[in-house]
């Protein structure tokens, strides 16, 4: 598995929340993409030029962009991590939940899947995070909806 950046993975989140979870839409415009980001839609267009030549995004310039079957893999786990952080963060070392975002932004890109499981596990299997968010399973499956 190819290693992303910090900013590819944060892009591809964006379009995750963007699309499948928030908008429950299958694509998302570039200067929809730059305001959720906070940056400028010329370099959101570069940034997605570069998702779809690793194959994790579908864009054409000036168009709307989805993620491919691989790129929501990537987003879903990406998302995992955050909300397992959120909650441990929370729960375990006292944070308030206001507090927890910014931390756990950073330690999202830790790249060690044993890490994640373990800390999952260790938290008991959580399905929902801090702000009441789902936290999908070690396999990208979501809880069931209550």
């Amino acid at each position: 598995m190819q290693v992303l950046s910090y900013t590819e993975e944060n892009y591809l989140k964006g379009l995750f929340k963007l699309t499948i979870e928030v908008g429950e839409k299958e694509e998302a415009g570039t200067n929809e993409i730059a305001a959720h980001l906070g940056v400028k839609p010329a370099s959101v267009n570069d940034m997605l030029k570069k998702l779809k030549d690793k194959k994790l995004i579908q864009y054409e310039r000036y168009g709307k962009s989805s993620l491919t079957k691989e790129g929501k893999k990537r987003a879903i786990e990406i998302v995992r991590k955050h909300r397992l952080w959120e909650t441990f963060l929370h729960e375990k070392l006292a944070f308030n939940w206001d507090e927890v975002h910014e931390v756990a932004e950073q330690l999202e890109h830790i790249q060690s899947k044993k890490l994640i499981d373990k800390l999952d596990q260790f938290l008991q299997y959580p399905s929902i995070d801090p702000h009441g968010d789902p936290i999908p399973d070690a396999k990208g499956e979501w809880p069931p909806k209550t």
